[in-house]
């Protein structure tokens, strides 16, 4: 048995399909990127996960960086393996490619991630087609092993010498969890990759996952000021009725920088139930996606739900002819906010988990 998922229909894959209790069904493993990731500055860390029968592994994590803060020939691609031993180094290669689509590649071939995942990867940069894959390199604290400066990631002032290369836009990555200390990949990878099997094995609430990963990662590794704890909620406000074919402010960012809002692309179809004697009625489903990330940069990824309808005219004839499968007028047009799904939310549909 196999699993065919358009965009929308991998997230219903991944947070159902895919859960420990319907993957349990399935004899072949299935690989993607995980939903729970860690943001640091320009950087964000995807753990990929391999799901099979009663098992499950995080077999390592891809760092890609924000392109928007790229200067020169700056690494923006590592992948960082999980050693499986707490504690221990995680040894790393990199890409001097500044298309990240050749470490995805790389890591989609590594593990057979499907196409249908394509949209989970956090780069602006365009999907890679065709042609053959660059081999990564050995990467070692901010620069390529057989770099004429790697010995220099040695000494003392290493950290500072790299993150003066990474800034005069020499072959080089400034990354924080590279540098030795309590936020080293021996922390906070280890803390991701066991918040993500938490998160994929239990499907917990998010709080839950957020609490996991705070009690594995020091406070001093925050990527921002802890907040102060929340005032007591105001009282709801009254409900705002919503015009149709418009869409209501996201909580969130898109999960890939700059890119649009993600929406079903899958056909509409019919709702006999709202035809009348001169209209024939269709809709569609929608799917947004968004991030969430909080103090100590644990990124999680959720999703909204939303159905449009609408009606066309009915094929002409005394008596009218059947109404057709496919809509023969297209959806409303905007206002749209985000660009490009119309329709109202339902209340409470954007609180979907996507681990």
């Amino acid at each position: 048995m196999s699993i065919r998922c358009r965009w929308w229909r991998a997230v219903a894959c991944a947070a159902v399909a895919l859960s420990a209790s319907a993957v349990s069904s399935f004899a072949q493993s299935v690989s993607r990127p995980a939903g729970v990731r860690v943001t640091q500055k320009d950087w964000v860390f995807v753990p990929v996960v391999v799901q099979g029968s009663g098992t499950l592994e995080i077999p390592g994590v891809l760092a890609l960086r924000d392109e928007s803060l790229i200067v020169g020939q700056n690494i923006i691609s590592v992948w960082y393996s999980n050693p499986g031993v707490p504690g221990a180094e995680w040894p790393a290669v990199a890409w001097e490619s500044q298309d990240q689509w050749e470490a995805i590649k790389w890591t989609k071939e590594a593990f057979g991630i499907s196409d249908a995942y394509d949209f989970l990867w956090p780069t602006t940069d365009a999907p890679f087609v065709g042609g053959s894959t660059e081999v990564p390199q050995n990467y070692f604290k901010g620069l390529l092993t057989s770099d004429p400066f790697a010995a220099l990631v040695a000494q003392p002032d290493g950290a500072q010498i790299v993150e003066l290369l990474a800034s005069m836009g020499y072959k080089a990555a400034s990354i924080g969890v590279d540098q030795n200390g309590p936020c080293s990949t021996k922390v906070i990878l280890a803390a991701l990759a066991d918040t993500t099997a938490f998160a994929v094995l239990a499907q917990p609430p998010m709080e839950q996952v957020v609490a996991r990963y705070s009690s594995l990662v020091p406070a001093s590794c925050a990527q921002v000021v802890p907040p102060p704890p929340p005032p007591p909620p105001p009282p709801p406000p009254p409900a705002i009725p919503l015009i149709p074919g418009t869409t209501t402010p996201m909580p969130g960012t898109p999960i890939s920088p700059g890119a649009p809002w993600q929406r079903d692309s899958d056909p509409p179809y019919r709702i006999p139930a709202l035809d009348t004697a001169t209209t024939c009625a269709y809709g569609a489903r929608i799917i947004w996606l968004y991030t969430t990330t909080n103090w100590l940069g644990l990124t999680v990824i959720k999703y909204c739900v939303s159905e449009m309808s609408w009606s066309c005219a009915a094929p002409p004839g005394v008596p009218p002819a059947p109404c057709p499968a496919n809509p023969p007028c297209p959806p409303p047009a905007g206002p749209y906010f985000p660009p490009g799904p119309p329709g109202p939310l339902p209340a409470g549909s954007c609180e979907h988990n996507y681990y």
